[in-house]
């Protein structure tokens, strides 16, 4: 992973979030919900080199939480 990347996905996306969690767990970058599509940008530019964890999470096409799907991934910025 280096300053940016492009998350692709098999199918669009729709009520789709991606968070990119520190170390210590704290929130460090946001992407607004994907809305249609089948790709999500990640700009970690400006951040420090080392190990990150994202999180997508797709919520049902009713908007249900609980209903959607959590992806849980490690990244290494370098």
């Amino acid at each position: 992973f280096t300053s940016t990347t492009t998350i692709t996905f098999s199918e669009e996306q729709k009520n789709t979030t991606i968070k990119v969690y520190d170390i210590l767990g704290q929130c460090v970058l946001q992407s607004p919900p994907l809305r249609g599509g089948r790709e999500g940008l990640l700009d970690m530019s400006g951040y420090a080199k080392g190990i990150y964890f994202v999180q997508i999470t797709s919520l049902s096409p009713l908007g249900r939480v609980g209903e959607g799907l959590v992806v849980n991934r490690k990244i290494v910025v370098q």
